[in-house]
């Protein structure tokens, strides 16, 4: 394992990507996953340092293809996106809470849900907007078919 932060690995981030078919993961994406892990290790110290699993990074058109409901325009094929799980003790809806409630934590964040058992996060993809939405969704099984709900727009606390 090839250490890429402090607390995850170049594989943890890298393990939706198939070199036998997209080739070799591009500088570009190399960049893009340096800011996500960023994030990632920021969600991981608000939710007091504990351990975090990387269930998602980046993904190959086909493997993302092969999600039920993943989006064609997934941040996770630009490297742009992380899906967590919680910490051990911790719930799915209080790692999302700590993340919406810490003061800062959201300002770069386009996307945060609750999805598919894990805490989604993206970051802005450039090719489709300049500024983070703040978004903020949860999963919903609608007569069998997936959506996410607009929660709220998330917003700065007054004085942050």
């Amino acid at each position: 394992m090839v250490p890429f932060t402090e607390h995850s690995t170049k594989e943890e981030w890298t393990a939706g990507w198939d070199t036998k078919i997209e080739g070799p993961v591009l500088d570009d994406y190399w960049r893009n996953l340096a800011k996500t892990a960023a994030k990632f290790e920021e969600i991981r110290a608000i939710c007091g340092d504990k351990p975090i699993t990387i269930n998602s990074g980046l993904r190959g058109k086909i493997r993302n293809s092969q999600i039920p409901g993943a989006s064609l325009t997934s941040a996770h094929l630009w490297g742009l996106a992380g899906d967590l799980l919680p910490p051990a003790g911790m719930t799915l809806q209080e790692m999302f809470n700590r993340v919406v409630q810490h003061p800062t934590c959201m300002l770069s964040i386009d996307q945060l849900i609750i999805e598919r058992g894990c805490l989604h996060y993206g970051l802005v993809v450039p090719a489709q907007r300049l500024i983070p939405r703040r978004d903020l969704r949860t999963e919903k099984d609608i007569a069998g078919i997936r959506t996410y709900p607009l929660l709220r727009i998330w917003t700065p606390p007054r004085g942050a």
